[in-house]
């Protein structure tokens, strides 16, 4: 049975991301914007086109979170999928932390309660491309939902380019979307992780965990216009999301993985 915290929702996604989902990136992570001098060299394309993005909201301290954990690795092998696991933080008080739980990551999914009509959120929650959600282990189903969305086109194409130690990051111009959409770069650890869990209700047991989101940064926001941005090159791995700020929905995605 999913674990569900019981607390009403007062904020939308707009409001939540405006409060805690922009952090003040560090000054070695600064962004630029436009077509400055230092994007003049010609980046070699190292991102993934993605169609789909599943975005599981998962707790070591959770005990029906590690079934979810595993349907998540199945639908990351899927073609064009990026499958993403945010470990959140409000488990965290019955007597385990979770080691990659962070508050933004709980803020992120309460963000999504609003655009998606829910009271309350819980954990194993999995959101489908920022439009769909369902307990997470519910595999059927959701396989049938990623299938039903993949018809639905893109409305922006996002690519990443690599020179030297940066990430050059470029979001192509298109229709005006209704809404304005942020531009997320989220870091993950690709591939499986495991902890072994010593209190809680998962005590005594090792969990794994699939592309484990490490970080996540606001870097602008897109208007319909051609976007370029260059950063330091992530660690492992990185999804791009442009994303609709009112209503939640992924318009244009792409993924990186080092190496």
């Amino acid at each position: 049975m999913p674990r569900l915290l019981v607390s009403l929702i007062v904020a939308g996604f707009t409001v939540v991301a405006a409060a805690g989902l922009s952090p003040t990136m560090a000054a070695d992570q600064a962004v630029v914007e436009g077509g400055g001098p230092n994007l003049s060299d010609a980046p070699r394309d190292v991102s993934r086109p993605i169609r789909g993005v599943v975005e599981l909201f998962t707790s070591q301290g959770c005990s029906s979170c590690p079934p979810a954990n595993k349907v998540l690795a199945d639908l990351g092998k899927l073609d064009g999928v990026i499958a993403l696991s945010f470990s959140v933080d409000y488990w965290n008080y019955l007597g385990w932390r979770d080691t990659f739980s962070k508050p933004e990551f709980t803020q992120r999914q309460y963000a999504y309660a609003q655009p998606l009509k829910l009271r309350s959120v819980y954990t194993p929650q999995l959101v489908i491309d920022g439009m769909d959600h369902m307990p997470g282990a519910r595999q059927k189903d959701i396989r049938s939902t990623i299938e039903s969305r993949r018809a639905a086109q893109a409305k922006t194409d996002v690519s990443i380019g690599a020179v030297g130690g940066q990430m050059r990051i470029h979001v192509e111009a298109a229709q005006k979307p209704a809404h304005d959409a942020a531009i997320w770069v989220v870091d993950y650890m690709p591939g499986p992780q495991e902890v072994a869990v010593g209190r809680g209700e998962n005590r005594g047991r090792t969990i794994a965990h699939f592309n484990v989101v490490t970080g996540l940064k606001k870097i602008g926001e897109w208007k319909g216009q051609t976007a370029d941005y260059s950063m330091p090159a992530c660690k492992h791995a990185c999804a791009i999301l442009v994303q609709d700020m009112h209503h939640g929905e992924i318009i244009g995605a792409a993924d990186y993985r080092v190496g």
